[in-house]
């Protein structure tokens, strides 16, 4: 006779007691695991990276204001992905620090290496007293002690930038928003630039590097946005319809010579509706024709050139007063469409990418503004004033005239840039920038390095990157942790201070953050310099 049948529940009964038992474990385990770690991870979006990099005593300075720090009580932990094992067969290896030259630091005296403001720079940093002598009675620039003292003057700003400024701005609205991003040519020490950042307005300076010794130099010492460039015979590094307003004071362009080639591409950079002022030779050329040394046939017929080639160009001349004389771009080309066969030697370019700017030759056509339906519409699409600006869509955007992949992208970003109400210009990382050395304070570079890969050396880059940042400048690079790694290997034989951090998102992400401070160090001097000094 058979015994009787066990229940079900009854033979459930320690397979239940077993799945109660692992997850009891895996709950204690885990507890453990993030005891040990220090806690639970912030979340991504209440983190910040600005607010968690410590900053403690740097190594080999005293000076603790800009240095990483080795720390580990941070809520980023620097990664590290250096090799630690010796060698298979037991022989005695050498550091790769070993290889590596030391150099003594400078003295902390020399640490406060950052320009002081708009009107002062230290003239260790720009050791060129030329301006100071070729301008003393244009107020440019003085010579004070260690120190070189900007005024604010200029050839054709006498009582200051500021003044002049304010002049300007009795002929067009400033105040407003319309007008936010501004180029300078040919803008000399930059005090128009230096003296528009004040009232919201960015604008971007070039000049040439000529008999004046390094404008630019001065420019970016000043904290003013600035480049080496010369209008000659290849487009400006900037996409078409970028500036709100272009200047030009005594720059000594000849913008009627060369079938007004230059003011053509003047045309192709301006927005709708913006604005060109100039002033200088031949603007009030009855006036100042003497001490220009010039005849007053040869300046009117300068003046003359200047005004059919704006004329060509379909632009409305506002209005001259006294030493300004102001034009504005129409906002669309319905009308300039019908009246241009009035003006044969200007046809509309018709092949060429208006936004192809690096290594583009100029040409002697009309850029087209994008096509309206009626002669109110601006082209391209009517921008927000600032403030508004920087966060509204912008019409290459909303519009879709910006489409494709994301390599296409990068291609065309600089136009959406501009119409945020920002500045910026073409750059290929495998020449050098134009721009003198140790004259920018942080360089961001998200994914470069991914996109040179195939293209130049990842040494070469990082020179250029320490030609240009200042001692104690930073610098911020995210990429591919293999990537990263190389990185940090050549920011180490550049004798930078650097660290790998996590992504915001945390470990599991392959793209890290790599935070770099370029330290401040000199090298010992020559065997021949210490003889000159001892005799």
């Amino acid at each position: 006779m058979a015994g009787p049948i066990p229940s079900k529940a009854n033979s459930n009964t320690p397979k239940l007691l077993s799945l109660v038992l692992v997850i009891i474990l895996s709950s204690v385990s885990y507890t453990l695991g993030v005891w040990k770690r220090g806690g639970p991870t912030t979340s991504a979006s209440t983190s910040s990276l600005g607010v968690t990099i410590p900053c403690i005593f740097p190594r080999n300075t005293t000076n603790p204001k800009t240095h990483l720090s080795p720390t580990t009580s941070s809520a980023i932990t620097p990664l590290d992905f250096t090799s630690h094992h010796s060698a298979d067969d037991g022989g005695a290896t050498t550091s790769p620090d070993e290889t590596i030259k030391k150099y003594p630091p400078c003295s902390i005296k020399y640490s406060e290496y950052t320009p002081l403001s708009r009107d002062l720079v230290w003239y260790a940093n720009v050791p060129h007293k030329e301006l100071t002598v070729e301008k003393a009675v244009q107020n440019w620039i003085r010579y004070e002690d260690d120190r070189f003292r900007f005024p604010g003057g200029g050839t054709m700003f006498p009582h200051g930038a500021d003044a002049y400024i304010d002049d300007i701005g009795k002929l067009i609205n400033l105040k407003d928003g319309s007008i936010r991003t501004a180029i300078d040519t040919g803008c000399g020490v930059a005090s128009w630039g230096a003296f528009l950042l004040s009232r919201n307005i960015l604008p971007i300076s070039f000049a040439p590097r000529d008999s004046h010794e390094a404008q630019v130099q001065f420019a970016l010492e000043r904290g003013v946005p600035a480049l080496i460039g010369i209008m000659a015979s290849k487009r400006l590094p900037y996409p078409s319809r970028a500036f709100d307003m272009a200047h030009c004071s005594r720059c000594l362009i000849p913008w009627g010579q060369y079938d007004g080639l230059y003011l053509i591409e003047v045309d192709r950079i301006l927005r709708p509706g913006g604005y060109w002022i100039l002033s200088g030779p031949p603007i009030r050329w009855r006036k100042y024709w003497k001490g220009w040394q010039r005849s007053r046939e040869d300046l009117n017929a300068e003046q003359t050139q200047i005004e059919n080639v704006t004329k060509s160009l379909c632009w409305k001349k506002l209005v001259e007063k006294d030493d300004l004389a102001i034009w504005q771009k129409p906002t669309n080309h319905l009308h300039c469409k019908k009246i241009r066969k009035s003006y044969k030697n200007l046809p509309l370019c018709s092949a060429q990418d208006p936004d192809k700017a690096w290594y583009t030759n100029l040409e002697t056509c009309l850029t087209p503004l994008p096509d309206v339906s009626n002669n109110q519409e601006v082209a391209g699409g009517e921008l927000e004033k600032w403030p508004r600006r920087l966060n509204a869509a912008p019409p290459r955007i909303s519009l879709g005239t910006i489409s494709g992949s994301r390599s296409r992208l990068r291609s065309t970003h600089s136009g959406v840039i501009y119409e945020r109400g920002l500045i910026g210009t073409y750059q290929s990382w495998c020449e050098a920038m134009s721009t003198y050395p140790r004259t920018y304070d942080l360089i961001h570079a998200d994914s470069v390095f991914t996109l040179y890969k195939d293209r130049c050396e990842m040494e070469d880059i990082l020179l250029e990157m320490d030609r240009i940042l200042r001692p104690e400048g930073s610098l911020i690079i995210r990429d591919d942790v293999d990537i990263l790694v190389k990185v940090k290997r050549i920011a180490d034989g550049l004798n930078w201070d650097s660290q790998i951090v996590n992504h915001e998102n945390g470990p599991f992400e392959r793209e890290k953050v790599l935070f770099v401070v370029k330290l401040y160090w000199t090298a010992p001097a020559s065997a021949d310099q210490q003889g000159s000094k001892s005799s």
